[in-house]
């Protein structure tokens, strides 16, 4: 004669206690509801956490284009060394490393310059690949006038693959020609305050979850106990 399975005995011991029946079924709801609450206030949080670091990143692009245009307008350069030196200072005056902020810089030459223009090296930082840039975003920055463009991307680091966006604008420099300006902005500190809130949910649903198990046993134990 075979041993009745775990499941047909949970299934008979639900059959024969009314309590039992009572907690599953309270237990079962509840996470339920806390299975909802906890994925909207995940994506609202996350949301929330993208749009505030997009607005700073906007407004840093932005003030960093015109910083960098003015530099070149302003600039007296007529040959073809100081004009490079000037291109190479730009990475460094931009790029920050810092533990709470990453932003790394390329200044990259528009595909289809006139062949009267001066073709010179295009500046980046050493640790940025060009695979971060995607070409979709370049085409729409050569076409943009003075609008910025973004993109979120994936950012390949050392450690792994980082989220990030990359703002990119276009840049007229004398005797070169047309230029595109692009910050690469880290997102991995955004990404790791929004898994420390979703562990924190998850941990938190759970402990409401044996909380309310326990409560419900308790109050069914009352009720049915007479």
């Amino acid at each position: 004669m075979k041993k009745p399975g775990l499941f047909r005995t949970v299934i008979g011991w639900l059959r024969r206690s009314i309590q039992l029946r009572a907690v599953v079924s309270t237990v079962a709801l509840t996470g339920l509801a806390l299975v909802a609450l906890g994925g909207f206030l995940s994506y609202s949080i996350g949301n929330g956490l993208f749009q505030t670091r997009l607005t700073q990143v906007l407004n840093e692009s932005q003030r960093a284009v015109i910083q960098v245009q003015n530099t070149f307008s302003a600039s007296s350069v007529t040959d073809e060394v100081a004009l490079q030196t000037l291109m190479n200072s730009v990475v460094p005056s931009l790029e920050s490393n810092t533990a709470s902020q990453e932003r790394q810089v390329a200044l990259l030459r528009t595909p289809g310059q006139p062949s009267g223009s001066l073709v010179l090296q295009s500046p980046m930082s050493s640790n940025l690949s060009l695979q971060a840039i995607p070409s979709q975003l370049r085409s729409k920055v050569a076409k943009a006038g003075s609008t910025l463009q973004y993109q979120s991307v994936s950012i390949p680091t050392a450690t792994g693959v980082h989220p990030g966006i990359v703002v990119g604008a276009p840049i007229q420099i004398p005797l070169a020609g047309a230029y595109e300006l692009y910050l690469v902005f880290d997102l991995q500190n955004e990404q790791d305050t929004l898994l420390f809130v979703q562990r924190t949910l998850v941990v938190g649903g759970l402990v409401s979850l044996a909380l309310i198990a326990l409560v419900s046993y308790f109050v069914t134990n009352w009720l049915v106990a007479p």
